[in-house]
């Protein structure tokens, strides 16, 4: 016996585990692809770059907000958002340059949105 052979990889199971009805698939309509942006599918990972200073995190919180309220808040989306849990992860800009970007977006807010996003949104 050789070395391979005696190796126990799991190559088997991952590939039973992501494997597909073929049958399936050419007979049955998916559902609708979720997207986030554009090009970005939902429960995926996607990155925004651009320069410096040109409104990346901002833009982020905005989509953030949109999202755990369920509505385009901001008038940039074109439509709104299915409502979910959103968490915000923010690696780049200082912990005041965010509350700053939060508390000018709060103007925005309703009482209501503020008990909304204290529920579905983690910074």
């Amino acid at each position: 016996m050789g070395i391979m052979e005696n190796m126990d990889t799991g190559w088997s199971n991952k590939f039973e585990a992501a494997s597909m009805s073929l049958h399936t698939v050419l007979t049955e309509k998916p559902e609708p692809l979720d997207f986030v942006f554009p090009g970005l599918l939902a429960e995926t990972f996607g990155v925004l770059v651009s320069p410096g200073g040109v409104g990346k995190s901002f833009l982020a919180l905005q989509k953030a907000i949109s999202v755990a309220l369920g509505k385009d808040l901001f008038g940039i989306w074109g439509e709104d958002p299915e409502q979910g849990q959103v968490v915000v992860l923010s690696l780049e800009d200082p912990e005041a340059v965010t509350r700053h970007r939060l508390f000018a977006m709060g103007h925005h807010l309703s009482e209501v949105d503020k008990a909304q996003l204290q529920e579905n949104l983690d910074i």
